[in-house]
Order: C-alpha cells, then sequence, then structure tokens
C-alpha cells in the first residue's frame, strides 16, 4: 500500500511541476533547491489530464469549485510486488 506522505511527496513534486524537494511541516525560507526528476513537458500534460477530470464530462466534475483550478486523481493508489500497480 502507498502510504499518505508517499501520496504528498508526488502530489508536491507534480504541483512544482517536476521539482522534488523534502517534504517539510513548516515553511522553510528559502525554500529548499529542488531537484528536477520528471520533464516539465510532461508533467503539464499530467497535471491537465488531472484539471480535466473536473471538468463538464469528467468523472469528478462535482468536486469543481469555482474560481479554483482542481486537479484529481482517479485510479489506485496500491503498489504491487516490485512496484507494479494493482488494478482492481
Amino acid at each position: 500500500m502507498v502510504t499518505p506522505l508517499q501520496l504528498a511527496r508526488v502530489y508536491a513534486t507534480i504541483g512544482s511541476y517536476g521539482i522534488y524537494r523534502p517534504l517539510s511541516i513548516t515553511k522553510v525560507d528559502p525554500p529548499v533547491p529542488g531537484e528536477r526528476v520528471f520533464p516539465e513537458s510532461i508533467v503539464r500534460t499530467v497535471v491537465h489530464m488531472m484539471e480535466s477530470v473536473a471538468l463538464p464530462g469528467g468523472g469528478g466534475v462535482k468536486a469543481a469549485i469555482k474560481g479554483y483550478r482542481i486537479a484529481i486523481k482517479t485510479g489506485t493508489a496500491k503498489k504491487g510486488r516490485a512496484g507494479r500497480s494493482l488494478h482492481q
């Protein structure tokens, strides 16, 4: 099973368009320099797909909030042996 902390790390990296930074529960000033772990163009495509779920016709349209950008993750968050996804 993927832990909530692992999910938070991935979503923070996606929200930074592919820049990984260590997680912190307090504000770090100045921000910790990050490391690019995913190409920005690919992450922007992923963000666009996640945002489209909240648009009319998407599976998460009820989560849409007027005036806000909403990105929704659907599907499984479980890992199988050797890191493979489980589709149940």
